[in-house]
């Protein structure tokens, strides 16, 4: 889940919350329950991480694209 993050004025945050429940049924198989709620985790927690890490690397690219066009506006008003 994103949502905003109060901050002081003239700073922005978006907080990010993700939640999983994983339970494996396998009778009375309780070895491979556990093994398989186990990988499950992993996996889940291995896929979060990327996201998280794909989602900082798109908002740091977005900000230097937006640092770059109001260094470039603020060039042409100076010019203008």
């Amino acid at each position: 889940m994103y949502e905003p993050e109060a901050m002081e004025l003239g700073q922005e945050r978006t907080r990010f919350s993700q939640e999983a429940r994983i339970t494996a049924r396998c009778g009375g198989w309780r070895k491979i329950r556990e093994k398989i709620e186990e990988v499950s985790v992993e996996r889940f927690g291995d896929n979060a991480r990327k996201g998280r890490e794909g989602f900082e690397a798109v908002l740091e690219m977005s900000r230097r694209v937006w640092g770059e066009e109001r260094e470039r506006a603020q060039s042409e008003g100076a010019e203008g």
